[in-house]
């Protein structure tokens, strides 16, 4: 099933030894996602390369410079051999992904970069109405005492599948925030996210919201890089599965060696609304260093039974009282924006 693909990468890939770094369910990382169906790309009849709309900002096309190691690189490594290199001109920088027609395979690969000592914040939209797959690479790079924020919307409706790739580069004092919001109900999303602090001082903070309904399935996959001593990171990902829906989450904190005086920790959430809804939540630590403090911990399981128990004394409709549980746990990640 995965052959055409991988056919289609080798070609349009500017690889010159053909060597792939292929997804496969074998490999840890990749197990719950169901890549038969997200990578079958005979059904798609249109290729395109896309054009984005950017405010507060300036669009370069660029070529690249080396060529892409790894086809988990999305569109990067799989078609383009150019580049998006975008200038933040203001403090607000929007980034809005064009909607397609269907049965249509779009790729983009964006680079942005925070100048130094300079604070932005960055909106980012998938309008994710069409039969689509799309193959988004994002690299954002903070140079020393930049702060920059993205808030990334996932809106998915149709059989939209979505493969977004974002790595993020911090130097030294930098700070880097990103919330994710991500929802499915026939489609599959799945979002591979490294953040990887290269110098002393840097802090780092991700949240995400998984929504899935139907047989939606999205799947989140992060990476925290500790290459350096004085590092602080935070990661939080909630979920809520309906239906015959799966969500998935995969975190890992890598400790490199040297790198202690380090703060990391990872925490979730993940609420299972039907019988045949899935959850997947693996958490993983890699610590070389001494001298860190780390946690890690994700629950899954339905609603607390006795915290709705304690609302319908208060006089509220089971209906209600799961409704402000459920939101709650939405705001835990979604209220993050303003912080």
């Amino acid at each position: 099933m995965l052959a055409p693909l991988e056919a289609f990468a080798k070609e349009h890939s500017p690889l010159q030894n053909g060597e792939v770094d292929f997804p496969m369910q074998k490999k840890e990382q990749w197990k719950y996602t169901p890549l038969e169906s997200l990578l079958n790309i005979e059904q798609y009849s249109t290729y395109t390369t896309e054009q984005l709309t950017v405010t507060g900002g300036t669009i370069a096309d660029l070529q690249k410079e080396h060529s892409p190691k790894s086809i988990t690189a999305c569109a990067d490594a799989l078609f383009q051999e150019t580049y998006t290199q975008i200038t933040p001109t203001k403090k607000d920088l929007t980034i809005n992904y064009p909607t397609h027609n269907n049965a249509t395979l779009a790729t983009s690969t964006i680079h942005i970069t925070a100048p130094e000592n300079t604070n932005t914040t960055i909106a980012i939209e998938h309008n994710c109405t069409s039969q689509t797959l799309a193959l988004r690479n994002i690299i954002i790079c903070l140079e020393k005492n930049a702060t920059v924020s993205v808030q990334e919307q996932q809106l998915a409706s149709n059989k939209y599948h979505l493969l977004r790739e974002l790595t993020v580069f911090q130097k030294e004092l930098s700070t880097f925030s990103h919330t994710v919001h991500s929802t499915q109900a026939k489609g599959i999303t799945r979002n591979n996210t490294t953040t990887i602090l290269l110098e002393t001082g840097t802090t780092t903070a991700l949240y995400g919201l998984t929504e899935t309904t139907h047989k939606g399935h999205i799947d989140q996959d992060t990476a925290i890089e500790h290459n350096v001593a004085g590092s602080v990171a935070n990661e939080q990902y909630n979920s809520i599965a309906h239906d015959q829906s799966t969500a998935v989450f995969h975190g890992k904190i890598h400790i490199h060696p040297g790198a202690g005086n380090t703060k990391s920790n990872q925490h979730g959430r993940n609420i299972l609304l039907s019988e045949e809804a899935r959850s997947y939540a693996r958490p993983e630590l890699q610590i070389y260093a001494d001298d860190v403090e780390c946690s890690h911990g994700t629950t899954v399981g339905s609603l607390d039974e006795e915290q709705l128990f304690y609302l319908q004394t208060r006089g509220l409709s089971k209906k209600a009282a799961t409704t402000l549980l459920l939101e709650s746990i939405r705001n835990e990640i979604l209220e993050t924006k303003n912080k």
